[in-house]
C-alpha cells in the first residue's frame, strides 16, 4: 500500500470519529435542552389535531389535616366547625367501629366529614385523619376545636387562599380550587 492511500484512509477514519463526535454532541445538545422544559410552556398544537387530554383528577375546597392522624388516644372525641359563622358539630369515639359497620362519627350537618383512619386496624394504630369541607367548599373563614373527653387537644382559625389548578394542563378539564391547612393535636 503506498503512503498516500495510508494517509486518505486514516484521513476518512479521522472525519468519521469527528463527524460521530459532531451528531452524538448534537444529539445530547438537543435531548437536554429539550428536557429543560419547566412544563409549565404551553405547547403548540398543529392545525387539524385536537388537544389530547390525561385524565388526572383533583379536589375542590379546603381540606384541614389533624396530626397525628392515627395512634391517638381512646375516648369520646367532639370536633366544633364554625364555617363563615355557620357552627357543625361532629362527635365519634375511639377506638373506632369495625369497617362493615360505616363511619364512627356523626355531624349535625353535611357541611364538613371527618376523616377516619385504621378501621381495620389495631386501636393503637387508629385515629381521626382529617377535616373535609362539604358545603360550602371553599369558606372565608374557618374555626376549628376538637376536644377529647370533654379536654381542648387542638384549635385553629383560617382564612384560606385558594389555589386553581388543572393537573391536565390548560384546556383540559378538569379545573379545581384546593387549599389546605394542618392543625397539630396534643394530648390533654
Amino acid at each position: 500500500m503506498s503512503a498516500t492511500y495510508l494517509r486518505s484512509l486514516r484521513s476518512l477514519r479521522s472525519l468519521r470519529s469527528l463527524r460521530s463526535g459532531v451528531v452524538g454532541s448534537a444529539l445530547l445538545c438537543a435531548v437536554l435542552v429539550g428536557c429543560t422544559r419547566t412544563g409549565s410552556e404551553e405547547v403548540p398544537i398543529p392545525k387539524g389535531e385536537e388537544r389530547i387530554c390525561t385524565q388526572i383528577g383533583c379536589e375542590n375546597g379546603l381540606r384541614v389535616s389533624l396530626e397525628p392522624g392515627s395512634g391517638m388516644a381512646p375516648g369520646a372525641y367532639r370536633f366544633e366547625v364554625e364555617i363563615d359563622g355557620a357552627l357543625t358539630t361532629c362527635e365519634g369515639s375511639l377506638p373506632l367501629a369495625a369497617c362493615e359497620a360505616g363511619p364512627s362519627v356523626t355531624c349535625s350537618s353535611d357541611a364538613v366529614a371527618i376523616g377516619e383512619s385504621g378501621c381495620a386496624m389495631e386501636p393503637a394504630s387508629q385515629g381521626f385523619s382529617e377535616v373535609f369541607f362539604k358545603d360550602p367548599q371553599h369558606p372565608k373563614a374557618v374555626k376549628l376545636t376538637v376536644s377529647r373527653d370533654g379536654e381542648v387537644i387542638g384549635a385553629g382559625e383560617y382564612a384560606p387562599e385558594y389555589e386553581r389548578v388543572q393537573p391536565n394542563g390548560p384546556d383540559c378539564e378538569p379545573v379545581c380550587e384546593h387549599a389546605a391547612a394542618t392543625l397539630a393535636l396534643t394530648a390533654p
